[in-house]
């Protein structure tokens, strides 16, 4: 018998209230290696083959493959430290499904899942649910109306879609996903509120490991390449060499070439205008996050350059010089605090 997507839709019990988030309010968000691939699988998704090239380029310490077939793509990534041991293997059913807004609204589900749905890796309620209105209100859609289409496409595009499997051995703590089991199951809209239903089978713990923290309403209204590259700097932020970087007043780096590589920009040998179609939209991000969060907070600057370098130059050579202050610095560095009582 073959189903068809309708057949996963499914209806469920909800409760009439649902969590909104202040506009002030920073959310926490996966910073393991387990959304991470899940992303950058999304964001090459119509360059799926170019994304193991990108990775060993941009590291040498891990061993990464991608199997196919048909639209079908296996990612199995393996990598070994003196303290973490991680082998994931993430697949997602048909590649080409995987859009921009649908990652946009993947991530959404993410931060919106940390805020009672998940709790110590276990489910506290088999759904995740999105106000309609808080996606107007952010600025990632213009009316209700169009933020309901706009969610019904996008949550077609993830049902059944993404599953993973493998272990995470990080410092003494062991995770394991042992089967392969997709994460959405449904979805479903009520009174102005979307809903996505999860899977009980899941071990959420392999996906929400380790958190960082994204201002959540400045994300919505960024552009989905600009809000990959604000969730980017947030996760780096949160490895500790950046963390207590960040709590001494000093600045954090990330090197052009990782960008690009991050956002699925082209490599330099694969366009003809590398300073419009990588450096320029490296610039454009910079600055859309420049203007939408509060300077108060972050400050970007691209560094390790002349004043008339060339693409090729800031290419190779070029990084991004990132300082975080006030509330995220705060942030930050209770997280440091915290981490450091805990070895």
């Amino acid at each position: 018998m073959i189903l068809s997507l309708d057949d996963f839709i499914v209806n469920f019990s909800f409760k009439k209230e649902v969590l909104l988030i202040e506009k002030t309010e920073f959310i926490s968000y996966p910073s393991g290696r387990t959304a991470t691939l899940i992303n950058d699988m999304m964001i090459y998704s119509s360059s799926i083959d170019k994304l193991v090239s990108n990775m060993k380029e941009v590291s040498h310490s891990i061993d990464v493959d991608m199997k196919s077939k048909e639209n079908s793509r296996r990612l199995i990534y393996t990598s070994k430290s003196s303290k973490s041991e991680t082998s994931i293997t993430i697949q997602i059913e048909d590649i080409t499904e995987m859009t921009d807004i649908s990652r946009k609204l993947f991530n959404i589900a993410l931060m919106k899942m940390t805020n009672g749905t998940v709790s110590k890796g276990q489910l506290a309620k088999d759904y995740v649910s999105i106000s309609l209105k808080e996606l107007v209100d952010g600025g990632f859609y213009k009316t209700i109306e169009s933020a309901r289409k706009g969610f019904k496409r996008s949550a077609k595009c993830l049902v059944r879609q993404i599953s993973f499997q493998g272990t995470i051995v990080n410092y003494k703590k062991k995770v394991i996903q042992e089967d392969f089991e997709v994460m959405f199951t449904g979805y479903h809209i009520k009174n102005n509120i979307g809903y996505l239903s999860l899977n009980p089978k899941v071990n959420y713990e392999f996906l929400f490991l380790t958190y960082t923290k994204v201002p959540y309403f400045e994300y919505m209204s960024l552009s989905v390449r600009t809000g990959d590259l604000l969730i980017y700097i947030m996760t780096l932020a949160r490895q500790k060499q950046n963390t207590a970087k960040i709590i001494n007043n000093a600045p954090f780096n990330i090197s052009v070439r990782a960008v690009a590589h991050k956002l699925g920009l082209p490599s330099y040998s694969d366009t003809k205008n590398p300073g419009r179609d990588i450096i320029g939209k490296i610039e454009s991000s910079v600055n859309d996050i420049l203007s939408t969060v509060s300077s108060r907070c972050i400050s970007i600057e691209i560094r390790g350059i002349g004043c008339h370098a060339s693409s090729r130059d800031t290419y190779d050579n070029g990084y991004l010089q990132i300082a975080l202050k006030n509330e995220y610095r705060d942030y930050f560095s209770s997280l440091y605090e915290r981490n450091s009582k805990e070895e």
